[in-house]
């Protein structure tokens, strides 16, 4: 502390000694005193509950309408005028577009549109071989956790267990995502029409729970 700075701390210390002592009889300071902490500390108490609830609000999962660009009510033309045309199609209501991220790999990450009716039943993303990107759907990505989403998620709307028990899709209605696992982590993962039902393991063996 320099030499000015505890000459103004001790004039300052004596003038709030000489005020108290002139007004002690006039002024009631246990009000003051009262109301000068209550007011400081409401207000801190006030800001503090006021950013809780915002950063509540702000992390709290919201419905995904959109995924690659892609809205999920998108029609078929839609998707080719927003995409351009599909690498290839399995069928005509099946398209799948490949990342250009690693064009060098057998087996690149692809995107999968499937239509019913002229509508999107749902797209999603398959990692492939890729390791450089992958999207991030509500904070989650190739990778991810099977205990981490549903820790944020919650229970899913819809389980759907692969015949050998090697393979989960678990699908939350009110979000419109569903995410697959293997080995306990996610490689695929999108968004769908909950109208259509969830995403399920086509195998007549699959093994499924509401």
């Amino acid at each position: 502390m320099s030499v000015g700075t505890g000459i103004f701390l001790s004039a300052l210390l004596l003038s709030a000694v000489i005020l108290f002592a002139v007004t002690k009889d006039r002024w009631n300071w246990k009000r003051i005193l009262k109301w000068g902490l209550l007011l400081p500390t409401t207000l801190a108490l006030s800001l503090g509950v006021g950013l809780y609830i915002y950063d509540w609000q702000s992390d709290r999962p919201v419905p995904q309408a959109s995924f690659n660009n892609i809205p999920i009510t998108a029609t078929p033309a839609d998707v080719k005028f927003l995409k351009g045309a599909p690498t290839y199609k399995e069928g005509d209501d099946q398209w799948l577009y490949n990342d250009n991220y690693e064009q060098e790999v057998s087996k690149p990450a692809t995107y999968i549109v499937k239509f019913k009716d002229s509508q999107i039943r749902y797209i999603m993303y398959l990692s492939g071989e890729s390791s450089r990107y992958h999207p991030y759907l509500l904070g989650f990505s190739e990778g991810s956790s099977y205990e981490g989403v549903q820790t944020k998620l919650g229970i899913p709307s819809h389980t759907s267990q692969s015949y050998d028990e090697l393979n989960r899709i678990i699908s939350y209605d009110k979000l419109n995502v569903f995410f697959s696992f293997r080995e306990g982590s996610v490689y695929a993962y999108g968004i769908y029409q909950p109208k259509f039902g969830p995403l399920k393991f086509q195998s007549k063996f699959q093994r499924e729970s509401d």
